[in-house]
């Protein structure tokens, strides 16, 4: 399995590293230089130098943060950035300015992050309606930071079993003698050890965690691959 992931992890990096905001100064550049065209030309322009601002923009604010109410994972998706805490659905942070996000969905929440003496995002403070929280960054990956075994139901196991698309593969989320186990076509298949109610380490595989996400009802809507290199995401079908 963590042969398979890697390999789809370069195939899904490829795909997902367009940044999801343009900067002001690539703006500036093509106001400034296009002063000449049509409107229809600058916007044109506008979004091939969008399309040029790779992941770096956004990935640098991966990781995991330790935070007041557990391990925030921050990560993304479809050129957007993601954090989930456990037990509750993924919030977009939607770009504001560099190093500043608001949460998308809930009103005056902003993620302001924090940069050390090298340069390198140290964490984040959460500004909210009533106050302020602070969060260590602790992980330069979104990987699941609790190795803690706990104990979960079946029926609160049942509820992430399913099939799950993960870059053109098939990955099957299944239980066994109260179990949860994933099955990758060609490969062994493996426990997935519970830590918390939604997120699970891969046993036997150092640093590989699975965490799945719920939407506002409670349905599981996909799951979230941590690996030493990254993440990946498993929609589920």
């Amino acid at each position: 399995m963590k042969q398979a992931i890697s390999f789809l992890f370069v195939g899904f990096i490829s795909l997902s590293c367009i940044a999801h905001n343009i900067t002001g100064e690539a703006i500036d550049f093509v106001n400034k230089n296009y002063n000449n065209s049509s409107k229809s030309e600058i916007v044109s322009s506008k979004n091939q130098i969008q399309l040029s601002l790779f992941s770096d923009s956004l990935n640098k604010y991966v990781g995991g943060y330790l935070f007041s109410e557990g391990t925030i994972k921050v990560y993304v998706k479809e050129n957007k950035l993601m954090a989930i805490i456990p037990d509750q659905p993924a919030y977009e942070l939607v770009y504001v300015k560099e190093n500043e996000f608001n949460v998308k969905g809930a009103p005056g929440y902003i993620v302001l992050f924090e940069i050390d003496k090298k340069g390198e995002i140290s964490g984040f403070t959460l500004v909210q309606p009533d106050g302020k929280s602070k969060a260590k960054k602790i992980s330069g990956e979104a990987t699941n930071i609790s190795s803690t075994p706990i104990q979960l139901t079946k029926e609160q196991l049942e509820k992430y079993t399913g099939e799950y698309l993960l870059s053109g593969n098939e990955l099957e989320i299944y239980l066994t003698e109260n179990k949860l186990m994933a099955k990758i076509p060609g490969q062994q298949d493996y426990e997935l050890v519970p830590v918390s109610q939604s997120n699970f380490n891969v046993k036997g595989v150092s640093g590989f965690s699975v965490q799945f996400v719920k939407d506002e009802k409670g349905n599981t809507t996909e799951c979230v691959i941590s690996q030493p290199g990254g993440t990946v995401i498993a929609k589920r079908r």
